[in-house]
């Protein structure tokens, strides 16, 4: 079974990664029509557990590999997407106090900060201040938490300072700019940067919405100037360019329409990053996805970790539905299938690719392979495809004598060939040994 050697991975039924939020925010909520704000906060609410699942699965392990590097002992982490009006209580807040927590015990620090807009604020008057001191006066000090300080875009280069920093962000939420955006890709520190953007928002952003909807409303809250023109305005300022309105004049489908805008924005981020990847956040092959992350690196260590963590929540998602369906073993069979063909060719590509590039190192390799499909195999998928095309013959190795097996055992046993192990990808024989001498 083709289960065995890798994790289940999503493949034919066409729904998002947050409809299992969906189910279990709507679960609470009532069964007549909801408002349009009731949408907009259940939307936050989703995003909120999704951030919190993000904080463990990879803000976390990116802190300890800094952390094994002894290079850093501190890294900020930005939170652009929640809400900041409820972060002492909303979940991706815990995550924050519990994944700093847990780093602080190994002797890393992780800071956060909430991206918000600037606004002008009410200064709180001098016997509210008197009063405050005065209710805690004589009190103890109770050990203070990690909390998330709110900060504007335009102060935010100055505070993250030289220390790493992994930033999630939404590029098309006012009043983020190019000249935000920009100092935060040109730092030198280790950055980090995950910009989740929605399918709809972009659509609405980059479509004719007549002005005073509550979508226009929502999106000219921070003082923008009123109308279609503040919308288009805004992705404008976002791409540096009008090419975007070219895109959404022609006649193709939505979903074309938005990965051509994306990667204009992808074109924006390239010249600052090694690595800028795009992934739906949902089941894939799909035609249409809610949702996209585009994540900007210079590490290859940090892309096959958000792909690992892409791959996981892929799994567990499309685990919990065939679990809920009343045909689940039907979804299962036929997504078993489809996978094993998807297997089939990853092997092939990869045989392919490295008897084209005349590959020796398998650290050199699976990159390559690991930013072609970035979200739909493993770190693990990639070493197991190597392992059976070595045990079928098709690739050699040439291990080295630290890497090499002390007993039969051992050489039954799988390895990851590194950086002292040579491949010699084979050509396979056309004709026959019976037939040579014809």
């Amino acid at each position: 079974m083709m289960s065995e050697h890798f994790p289940e991975q999503p493949t034919a039924p066409m729904q998002s990664l947050f409809d299992e939020l969906e189910s279990a925010t709507s679960a609470t909520a009532q069964a007549t029509v909801q408002p349009a704000s009731t949408a907009h906060t259940s939307e936050r609410a989703l995003l909120d557990v999704w951030t919190a699942r993000l904080l463990s699965g990879v803000v976390v392990p990116y802190c300890r590999g800094l952390a094994a590097r002894r290079l850093h002992r501190a890294c900020w982490w930005v939170d652009g997407l929640t809400s900041s009006s409820k972060t002492g209580k909303s979940v991706s807040a815990g995550a924050f106090v519990e994944a700093a927590t847990a780093l602080a015990g190994a002797g890393f620090a992780l800071r956060g900060l909430h991206l918000e807009p600037p606004r002008v604020r009410p200064k709180r008057g001098a016997s509210g201040e008197v009063a405050a001191a005065t209710e805690t006066r004589g009190k103890p000090e109770a050990p203070a938490l990690p909390t998330l300080a709110s900060i504007t875009p335009g102060a935010l280069p100055e505070q993250l300072g030289n220390a790493p920093a992994m930033l999630l962000l939404d590029p098309l939420a006012a009043p983020l700019t190019t000249e935000d955006l920009l100092p935060l890709c040109q730092r030198q520190a280790p950055t980090e940067l995950l910009l989740l953007i929605s399918a709809a928002k972009l659509e609405r952003l980059a479509n004719d919405v007549p002005a005073g909807t509550p979508v226009v409303q929502e999106a000219l809250a921070s003082d923008a100037p009123a109308g279609t023109a503040a919308l288009q305005g805004a992705l404008t300022a976002l791409l540096r360019s009008d090419a975007w309105k070219g895109i959404w004049a022609r006649p193709d489908n939505r979903a074309e329409k938005v990965r051509r805008t994306l990667e204009l924005l992808r074109a924006l981020l390239k010249p600052a990053f090694l690595h800028v990847c795009l992934a739906p956040l949902g089941e894939q092959p799909i035609p249409a996805p809610r949702h996209y992350l585009l994540f900007a690196s210079r590490q290859d260590a940090s892309v096959a970790l958000v792909s690992d963590y892409l791959c996981a929540e892929q799994a567990r998602v499309l685990a919990e539905r065939e679990a809920r369906a009343l045909q689940g073993t039907w979804f299962a069979r036929r997504r078993e299938k489809a996978r094993a063909a998807a297997w089939a060719a990853l092997k092939e590509e990869l045989y392919t690719l490295g008897r084209e590039r005349r590959a020796r190192l398998w650290p050199e390799l699976k990159p390559l392979l690991v930013l072609a499909h970035f979200g739909e195999f493993s770190s693990a998928d990639y070493d197991t495809a190597l392992d059976e095309l070595m045990r079928e013959g098709r690739v050699f190795c040439r291990w080295s004598p630290a890497n090499a097996p002390a007993d039969e055992a051992g050489a039954a046993a799988r390895r990851v060939p590194g950086q002292q192990d040579f491949l010699e990808f084979l050509q396979p024989q056309t004709r026959p040994v019976w037939r040579r001498g014809g």
